[in-house]
């Protein structure tokens, strides 16, 4: 990880988090997302991301990120800060 960003509440615990994770020079790379159970649906994980992208976009003119597309509530997220969506698929191999 190469940076983070938080949002906290007045008594300083953390309730959601963004990083700026495993960027190349030509793109940045937006990962570790998460947001505690209280926090959620408060419009926190979606100001950190926010921030994280921005940022990314600033320094590598491209941002992109990574997400498992049964979970639907970040899916919605990602969806809702504007990035093109493109469908991955992944396997893996192994001996029998």
């Amino acid at each position: 990880m190469r940076r983070w960003a938080g949002a906290r509440n007045e008594s300083g615990t953390l309730l959601a988090c963004a990083a700026d994770a495993w960027s190349a020079p030509s793109v940045g790379f937006l990962a570790g997302v998460a947001t505690a159970e209280q926090a959620r649906g408060c419009g926190m994980r979606t100001a950190v991301c926010s921030l994280v992208l921005d940022d990314l976009v600033v320094d590598h003119d491209v941002a992109a990120l990574m997400v498992d597309n049964w979970n639907t509530a970040a899916v919605r997220l990602y969806r809702g800060l504007g990035p093109s969506w493109r469908s991955l698929a992944a396997a893996r191999v192994t001996d029998c």
